[in-house]
């Protein structure tokens, strides 16, 4: 994402935005961006699931699993996994749904969900968010927005 950026100001300098990986941009940053927020329960718990499977081997819990031939008492995987994970998804949703930064985190994450038919400059828009984003938020994209954007001007003041 360092280079993306990077990139990103030097087409705007350039002014040869025609030439820039937008897309490439946007999936990548979209990617994290949704881990972020799904890590905090604010997306679905079906979503949140599949994000904690990257730290948990959830199948393991397919042996839990229950099936009755007397009762008619059933534990589907499904079922399982509401129990162990339902409560600490909500304890996140409710925690960081009333966030200012959580709700600033969705709006952009919703944007990048439907760029499909913006324009050049509604993508320039949308980068600079994503990029303020990550400067206020933090922690989405393993960059430190403030240090790069120093060392770049620096650099660009060096080369004028």
């Amino acid at each position: 994402m360092r280079n993306r950026i990077i990139n990103f100001w030097n087409a705007s300098i350039e002014g040869k935005m025609e030439y820039y990986d937008f897309e490439g941009f946007f999936v990548e940053f979209e990617k994290k961006l949704k881990d972020k927020i799904n890590g905090h329960g604010q997306l679905s718990f079906k979503d949140y699931v599949k994000y904690i499977s990257k730290f948990y081997n959830i199948e393991e819990l397919k042996q839990f699993t229950y099936k009755s031939k007397h009762t008619g008492f059933n534990d589907t995987y499904e079922d399982i996994l509401f129990y162990v994970f339902n409560k600490r998804y909500c304890m996140f949703k409710k925690r960081y749904n009333k966030s200012s930064i959580y709700k600033k985190l969705l709006v952009v994450y919703s944007e990048l969900s439907n760029r499909k038919n913006l324009i050049q400059l509604e993508k320039v828009f949308l980068i600079d968010k994503c990029i303020d984003l990550q400067h206020n938020s933090g922690f989405i994209i393993d960059v430190d927005v403030e240090k790069l954007k120093i060392k770049f001007e620096e650099n660009v003041e060096v080369c004028l």
